[in-house]
């Protein structure tokens, strides 16, 4: 997944009914928190480089723990111009 800086990410986690999701992130700087449950909705931090990170989700079901699944977001910076100097 790709956002840029300030965009509104979304991911929705389907499986087996019944199961719940946890989640890690490696990277905060994407602005998203450490860890987390559930679907993850967030608003992109403003990045004045392009940031990376890791997030790694384990389904679980009762007391069975299945494979984790693991996916990058990538938060890019707004492009920007430098105002140009007047020309006489």
């Amino acid at each position: 997944i790709t956002l840029c800086s300030g965009q509104s990410g979304n991911v929705v986690f389907t499986g087996t009914p019944g199961t719940t999701f946890a989640w890690t992130n490696d990277n905060t700087a994407i602005g998203l928190a450490a860890s987390g449950s559930g679907n993850i909705n967030f608003t992109a931090a403003n990045v004045t480089a392009t940031e990376t990170a890791n997030i790694t989700v384990t389904p679980t079901q009762g007391s069975c723990e299945g494979p984790p699944v693991t996916f990058t977001i990538t938060v890019d910076p707004l492009p920007m111009v430098d105002d140009p100097a007047n020309v006489a």
